[in-house]
């Protein structure tokens, strides 16, 4: 019996030190900056728009839907005039300090820290990549959502810098911003290519440079150097309208459309209505090819 219940702790041990062996080595997703170090094919030096055979005009599109309960505490219920920038640094999943690490795309050039693009103060601590089918091909593989980015206020608007990788035709969806409120009721609005946001590989000789959308805008643009050469790129700015301002937002969140283009949420603002400054000149190419320019 003692040489059995010996061979039976053998065995046990044995199976332990098989599972912990495995669990040590299996493979872990790589960080963020080492996908974009490691990336299967460079991004196109230029606009990498694909156009559908037809155009897809799809509206920002608002839904009210019941939702759980939410365990946050009671939003602060005044100072829905007041701009304010959130703080996304614990949500980035790719951080500003290392920005500069990556030299296979012209991230080094990217603005950081506190800004202000076409009148609205902004706070950039790194970038927020959803999903999409085009960059999870070529191994860059996002989440498909980010939930429950806190905010605890009331706000007319929210103010977006962001941009597109292999943006797709006018009108393709790219991601869903959801307002959760603090009566359990949830409300979406859709973001898509062209009317909100641009590639932000960039042309000069793009007749429009920025959306076309009334509520987005050119947020900041640059001639970024990239190895042997300079590439332009651009980001975006876009008022989204509250669909229940009297009501506090509890928490947003950001959900890929999963189509072929990724999106990439440099800031979040919010604030009253109206504060962004979209003028011709921010819609226009810059000629003069400067280093960088804030709108």
């Amino acid at each position: 019996m003692p040489i059995r219940k010996n061979v039976l702790i053998g065995i046990t041990l044995v199976l332990m030190l098989s599972l912990a062996v495995t669990f040590a080595n299996r493979p872990q997703p790589a960080p963020v900056v080492r996908q974009f170090a490691t990336a299967l094919e460079p991004h196109s030096s230029v606009a990498s728009v694909e156009q559908p055979s037809k155009p897809v005009d799809v509206p920002a599109a608002v839904s009210d839907l019941p939702i759980d309960p939410p365990l946050a505490s009671e939003p602060d219920k005044p100072a829905g005039d007041e701009a304010v920038p959130l703080d996304l640094s614990d949500r980035c999943n790719f951080k500003a300090s290392d920005f500069d690490r990556v030299k296979q795309y012209p991230w080094p050039a990217v603005p950081r820290g506190s800004q202000t693009f076409a009148g609205v103060p902004l706070e950039i601590s790194g970038a927020i990549n959803l999903w999409g089918k085009r960059n999870a091909k070529n191994g860059l593989i996002f989440p498909e959502q980010f939930q429950g980015i806190p905010i605890q206020r009331q706000f007319e608007a929210l103010y977006v810098c962001h941009g597109a990788f292999f943006e797709g035709g006018r009108g393709l969806p790219m991601y869903e911003i959801v307002f959760n409120y603090d009566d359990a009721t949830s409300a979406s609005d859709t973001i898509v290519c062209g009317i909100d946001v641009r590639d932000w590989y960039a042309n000069r000789k793009e007749v429009t440079f920025g959306p076309s959308g009334p509520r987005s805008t050119l947020a900041w643009d640059c001639d970024a150097p990239l190895g042997d050469r300079t590439q332009t790129i651009r980001f975006c700015l876009t008022e989204v309208a509250n669909p229940h301002p009297d009501k506090g937002v509890t928490t947003i969140d950001l959900v890929s459309s999963k189509t072929q283009t990724a999106s990439c949420i440099l800031a979040i603002t919010t604030g009253k209505s109206g504060l962004m400054k979209r003028t011709e000149e921010t819609q226009s190419n810059r000629a003069s090819g400067a280093t960088g320019s804030v709108r």
